[in-house]
């Protein structure tokens, strides 16, 4: 399969997709916890709530974030979609065309964190590109474009972290 670029849109949950707010850890089988220092200096993600439409679509491909999606309390597939801070090739070299942040527009413009936090709850069309692997198939979040801004709430103490 070559590389498809696929855009949905629906409703964004946690959404780490600036250089100051991107996940700086990973999962540690040793602890059961996300404290392991990122091998690629970082990740930038975001949930999104698809329709089922949509999911089908994603799942079709055989992309692994769609085999690890999660049911949300909404009701509708929940897909966690993400992009390393620095891939590297197998001589170490960064891949520019597969790191750094996603872009991130509203209303035709850029919008970064100096803008607000994308708060759960905000409309966005996400764009990702999914891509053959060694294993199966591969997928990178490439942009977001906000439609409909929720403001940022500070999480309490009894909101689920993401997955």
């Amino acid at each position: 399969m070559a590389t498809k670029i696929l855009t949905f849109e629906g409703t964004v949950s946690w959404a780490k997709v600036f250089p100051e707010n991107r996940d700086m850890y990973q999962w540690n089988d040793q602890t059961m916890k996300f404290d392991k220092p990122s091998e690629t200096d970082g990740r930038y993600s975001v949930n999104l709530e698809m329709s089922p439409d949509d999911y089908r679509e994603l799942k079709k491909t055989g992309s692994v974030a769609a085999k690890n999606s999660k049911i949300s309390e909404n009701g509708f597939d929940e897909v966690k979609f993400s992009r390393p801070h620095e891939r590297k090739d197998r001589n170490g070299d960064v891949m520019e065309w597969a790191s750094g942040p996603p872009k991130v527009t509203m209303d035709g413009k850029e919008y970064r964190l100096e803008d607000g936090v994308i708060g759960n709850g905000s409309k966005c069309k996400v764009t990702v590109s999914v891509y053959d692997t060694k294993y199966s198939p591969g997928t990178r979040l490439e942009s977001i474009e906000i439609l409909d801004l929720e403001a940022y709430a500070d999480p309490t103490e009894d909101e689920p972290a993401p997955f």
